[in-house]
């Protein structure tokens, strides 16, 4: 009879024992079980020019409605999982003077490499901007602009002797091979062996020999 009593507790401790192992194995019975499933994937936007509004547009459009610019694909976020290069709030670009993608989204704007872009902004108008390498001055550009802003950069070296009319400013400026001198109708400048006269018919050089 006593060996019956310690046979039942032993078989009664081992079956405690396993039923704590299976409970431990599961998690508790309450606080595990299967884990969550993972996070989806990311919705995302494909490269090109965005909106103020995040929509992505199909023409350039003004500096005002310019959102940003993507080079690349990039996963929008949320609680998502994204298997691109990153989000959009880390790759957009969003100066136009630091990329030329951005330069391109905006209606009007002209893109020099080393100077940055010109119409993006009003005061570009008669802007002029200096290229350097290696602190050494090599050209100089005039953000040239009409009336309706639209610019484009001019450098001063391979336009010596040209006097461009500024129509935003409604100024001449002429360029002596190395930078851009504003004139007037009452001044004469001379560079190498010509003079050049601002006449009043802004835009077209008057010049005789010296």
């Amino acid at each position: 009879m006593r060996y019956n009593i310690h046979y039942f507790l032993l078989t009664t401790i081992v079956f405690l024992f396993l039923i704590a192992i299976t409970v431990q194995a599961g998690g508790g019975g309450g606080g595990g079980g299967t884990p969550p499933p993972p996070p989806p994937p990311c919705s995302y936007q494909t490269p090109g020019c965005y909106a103020q509004d995040g929509n992505k547009l199909e023409n350039p459009t003004t500096p005002e409605n310019f959102g940003y610019y993507l080079a690349e694909s990039a996963c929008i976020g949320g609680d998502c999982t994204c298997s691109l290069s990153g989000f959009v709030d880390a790759l957009k670009q969003t100066d136009p003077d630091n990329s030329g993608g951005a330069c391109a989204c905006i209606s009007g704007t002209s893109w020099t490499d080393n100077i940055g872009c010109c119409g993006d902004d009003s005061t570009d108008c008669g802007l002029i901007a200096e290229e350097k390498h290696f602190d050494v001055v090599t050209e100089r550009y005039l953000c040239s602009m009409d009336q309706n802003f639209v610019g484009s950069w001019l450098p001063a070296e391979p336009n010596k002797g040209l006097i461009n009319y500024v129509a935003c400013s409604n100024k001449e400026l002429l360029s002596d091979g190395n930078s851009w001198i504003e004139c007037s109708s009452f001044g004469i400048i001379k560079i190498d062996d010509r003079e050049y006269l601002c006449t009043g018919n802004l835009g077209s050089p008057s010049c005789s020999n010296g």
